[in-house]
């Protein structure tokens, strides 16, 4: 067997490769091998050879190489971007396994810029251009082959030793970031390869940075007076961040006041003081805090020096019960100074007061101990602004306050014209539809006031009350609205209405009370903001209003196509027995506002229909509301109301043989008056009249006095019961089953009291009123009347039970009182199981309590529930109804945030200084003195403070507070 070897065959001997190009000592550039002047290296082939070993090198021994590359073909261009310099370089061949000699070096200078000749070209800005701002094209050059990105450079020396600015783009086009100071500066552009290599900086530039543009002013002019405070305005300054404006009252703007503002005009929010020269000028001031040239100064002086006029009292009006003071605003004024005195000369005011944001006030408050009737009092206005500067002074007006009193106008309030050019954001007087609401008149007297037997409303084109366009001839409420029945004639939106009020004690108008005070008023209907409303919704007031002696105003929305509002007002909830029905022209009624006769006392429903035309409805009926109305009570103190039996030097002790159904030469029984059962025969079981005042004087305690007459003789026994319902609601009270007698009542008007009263040998005895309070599920145990310091006692003057039950034993004293109590006296057999007579005389079940109240009546604003979309700009009067009769020593008046008053906002309280039983001159006006914060509601009540019962100022009651008044302000 023979072994066979291959034989090891030698690689050829390869030999050094013969360089081509570029030539040795060659000069590359971005012209000669674009783009970046690098150079494509080329050999001749070697025989046998299958591969080459490419070398640069920066230095000729190639103790480092930049390119190190293995390639196939006899040529080779570098893929990196070389910097500028000079570069040797050989080339090698190889096969699979060996390499042969390298090739001489050769060299090869690069140069990018082909000396100079391929560097960005400065475009924009050119040589020694002036710039106050960079616009869009700065700065921009010649792009440059090859380049991956530029950087820029700017300098303020030409040796660019100090850059102040740079930045690297890859575009050949930066605009600064950033703002330069004023200077001369140098610019130049560097291309920069991919791999940061820079090429040959552009030829220098230059150009100044100068901020030499001032501010032109535009507004105010130079040398102007301005009642006001002006706005300043000027010209934009390019590249202007912010302006300062300095205001000074020295003509070289020494210690002057600046303002900052990014805006081209501005009003500073403090006031300048009045009759005053200014100075002013603006600069404007960049990102970096460089500022421009001054403006020039220009000078203005202020002269804020409208007067306010006076709107109501009419000048020298008398026969006032209260002044409803109103002015015409002023532009610029913070608040209003508002003084009245008995001297033209307002030495010692009986009020100086100021008043913010509202140009109406009462006599909020009395500085002096004497008002005087009958006799002139001058008041004057102006306006003071927020740095305590002073318009001049109104006109003076006077007024003379009176003891016939006329009647005082409410609503809709006195028109002026509004003043759009002085005072762009205003309020304006104009009301959408007619409604006249006015508070009370009377005539004083020395037991018991002269009350009008009707009021006359009339409304007219013309002052002089020729073209009659609205009357109500004969009503004893306080406010009416246009029916069908009594409308409103030939209404033109837009025009001026004048108004009246008489109050006349006849029916034959022969005797009238007070004078003429005629308002104006304009009436718009295309100024209506409430919302249009698919069917009639109720607005105001809420359901289970409380309102004393006189009705509501009723309001509801607006509905689309009505041509007028059906309302019904019912003595039922089913709508059965409807005692007033109207077709109202607009979006208000006033029951009973047509009868000279007052409205009786209880509950009323009511509801309203819209109409395209009489009889054909649009929608259902709104929801039911209902509001109880209640007889206004009288108080007794010694300076007011002496009750029977009174005090005399000849009898210092009272004897109680009297009662409030007695006459005497200081109390007049009409006083107390409530209600009365017709004659029927029933013996010692008949019931007559029904008398409640509050007192102060049978006991220095203050009671609830209740008195009703009776037929039953000293032989007699007969038992009584008084329910008493203190709030009126559904549900809350006993029921018939735990009644004396068992009567069905109402669920309205559930007793939450029970008082059973024996009355035997024309004495009653110290057990003989028994007191029953609902617990809620039961009567808790009788207390006699005489165990909580009440009092009972038989009139045999008047055959009258007489009653003296502690305030707070009924209802009074409870959170839910409602300010009123509902009254029902039954007499009974003597085992209390029927009812045999009652007052007031009423069916089964008992749905006609007495009602009576102590309250106060508000008539202004309206109420406003959470659903109501009536909002105020301006805070409005706060206004309620002057009682008659009742003991007043003041008012007083809480606004809150709360429905329950928590979060109170300001308590206001007004008095007089002396114990006169002549009350009308206290306002029953009141607007807060303070600023009240815009989008908010605020809730009202105002309650009566009675006279003091002793000769101590500070020993006075309160009467219970009104229903809240909901007021929602809204921001212009």
């Amino acid at each position: 067997m023979f072994a066979a070897q291959a034989a090891q065959v030698a690689e050829p001997q390869l030999v050094e490769p013969i360089l081509l190009a570029p030539e040795h000592g060659s000069l590359t550039t971005g012209a000669t091998h674009p783009p970046l002047g690098v150079p494509q290296l080329v050999w001749a082939p070697v025989a046998d050879a299958t591969r080459y070993q490419v070398e640069i090198s920066t230095s000729a021994g190639f103790a480092s190489t930049v390119v190190n590359a293995t390639t196939y073909a006899t040529t080779f261009t570098p893929d990196i971007a070389l910097a500028d310099g000079d570069y040797f370089w050989r080339v090698k061949a190889g096969q699979r396994t060996s390499w042969g000699p390298y090739s001489e070096v050769r060299l090869f200078s690069k140069t990018w810029s082909a000396q100079g000749t391929i560097v960005p070209q400065l475009l924009s800005p050119l040589e020694g251009s002036v710039r106050t701002a960079f616009a869009h094209d700065d700065f921009s050059w010649t792009p440059v082959s090859g380049a991956a990105s530029y950087l820029l450079e700017v300098s303020t020396d030409p040796s660019f030793a100090s850059v102040v600015y740079s930045a690297t783009t890859i575009k050949a086009h930066h605009t600064p970031t950033k703002r330069l100071a004023s200077n001369l500066y140098y610019w130049r552009v560097t291309p920069t390869d991919a791999r940061n290599n820079r090429g040959q900086p552009s030829q220098t530039g230059s150009f100044t940075f100068t901020w030499n543009i001032a501010p032109q002013l535009l507004a105010p002019e130079h040398n102007i007076d301005t009642p006001y405070l002006p706005r300043f305005s000027w010209t934009a300054v390019e590249a202007a961040q912010t302006y300062q404006l300095e205001i000074s009252t020295q003509p070289d703007l020494s210690a002057a006041t600046a303002y900052q503002t990014a805006n081209t005009d501005f009003t500073p929010t403090k006031a300048l003081s009045n009759d005053q020269d200014y100075y002013w000028r603006v600069k404007a001031i960049d990102a970096v805090g460089n500022s421009s040239p001054w403006s020039e100064i220009r000078r203005f002086r202020m002269r804020w020096n409208f007067q306010p006029q006076l709107l109501t009292p009419l000048n020298n009006v008398i026969n006032r019960s209260h002044p409803y003071f109103s002015w015409t605003p002023i532009p610029g004024v913070e608040r209003y100074q508002v003084q009245v005195d008995e001297s033209g000369s307002f030495g010692r005011p009986l009020m100086d007061v100021e008043v913010y944001n509202t140009t109406t006030l009462g006599i909020v408050k009395i500085e002096e101990s004497t008002v005087f009737i009958d006799q002139d009092y001058f008041w004057r206005v102006r306006g003071i602004d927020a740095q305590k500067n002073y318009t001049p002074w109104s006109n003076t007006h006077a007024f003379r306050f009176g003891f016939v009193t006329s009647p005082n106008q409410v609503y809709p309030p006195y028109y002026y014209a509004p003043d759009p050019e002085n005072l762009p954001v205003h309020s304006d007087p104009t009301v959408a539809w007619p409604l006249f609401i006015w508070d009370t008149a009377q005539e004083y007297a020395p037991v018991r006031n002269l009350t009008p037997d009707h009021y006359e409303l009339t409304v007219a084109s013309d002052p002089a009350f020729t073209q009659v366009n609205f009357q109500i001839a004969s009503t004893k409420g306080t406010a009416a609205a246009p029916t069908a029945a009594n409308p409103f004639i030939n209404l033109q939106d837009g025009q001026l209405y004048y108004w009246r009020v008489r109050a006349y004690r006849d029916a034959q108008k022969t005797q009238r009370m007070g004078v003429d005070e005629v308002w104006v008023a304009r009436i718009d209907r295309t100024t209506n903001t409430l919302p249009i409303s698919p069917t009639a919704t109720l607005i105001y007031p809420d359901d289970a209003f409380e309102t004393v002696e006189v009705p509501p105003v009723l309001g509801w929305l607006p509905v689309e196509g009505a041509t007028l509002y059906r309302v019904q007002v019912s003595r039922d909830a089913g709508f059965t027995n409807i005692v007033d029905e109207a077709e109202a022209q607009f979006l208000n009624y006033v029951p009973w506002q047509n009868r000279s006769e007052a409205i009786p006392f209880g509950t009323y429903w009511w509801r309203v229909r819209a109409e395209s035309a009489p009889g054909v409805p649009i929608g259902d009926w709104s929801e039911v509301r209902h509001f109880n109305l209640s007889v206004d009570l009288v108080v007794g103190n010694r300076y007011d109301l002496l009750p029977p039996p009174f005090l005399t030097p000849t009898a210092p002790q009272p004897s109680y043989s009297t009662s409030i159904l007695s006459t005497t030469p200081v109390y007049d029984p009409a006083l107390t008056y409530i209600a009365s059962s017709p004659n029927e025969g029933l013996g010692a079981y008949e019931l007559g009249a029904l008398h409640v005042m509050l007192d102060r004087m049978y006991s220095g305690s203050l009671n609830w006095v209740i008195a009703f007459g009776t037929t039953a003789s000293i032989s007699d026994t007969v038992r009584y019961s008084v329910l008493v319902d203190s709030d009126h609601i559904a549900g809350s009270g006993a029921p018939a089953d735990l009644l004396i007698p068992p009567v069905q009542v109402d669920s309205l008007y559930l007793p939450d009291y029970m008082l059973r009263v024996t009355l035997s040998n024309g004495t009653i005895g110290p057990g003989g009123v028994e007191l029953y309070t609902w617990t809620g599920s039961n009567w808790s145990p009788p207390q006699t009347l005489s165990s909580i310091g009440g009092a009972a006692w038989f009139a045999p003057d008047t055959n009258a039970v007489q009653l003296l039950v502690p305030y707070t034993a009924i209802g009074a004293g409870v959170e839910n009182f409602s300010g009123s109590l509902a009254l029902t006296v039954l007499s009974t057999d003597e085992a209390g199981a029927t009812a045999l007579d009652m007052i007031p005389e009423q069916g089964s079940p008992l749905s006609n309590p007495a009602f009576v109240s102590d309250m106060l009546l508000p008539l202004y604003p309206f109420d406003t529930p959470l659903t109501n979309p009536i909002v105020y700009d301006d805070l409005p009067p706060m206004r309620w109804r002057t009682p008659y009769q009742v003991s007043v020593d003041g008012y007083q008046v809480q606004v809150a945030r709360d429905t329950k008053f928590t979060d109170l906002v300001e308590t206001w309280e007004i008095s007089e200084r002396s114990t006169s039983s002549f009350f009308p001159f206290l306002t029953s006006v009141f607007h807060s003195l303070n600023a009240y914060e815009d989008n908010e509601s605020y809730y009202w009540r105002v309650r009566v403070r009675h006279e003091r019962y002793t000769s101590l100022a500070t020993q006075f009651d309160y009467g219970p507070w009104s229903p809240a008044m909901r007021i929602k302000l809204d921001s212009r």
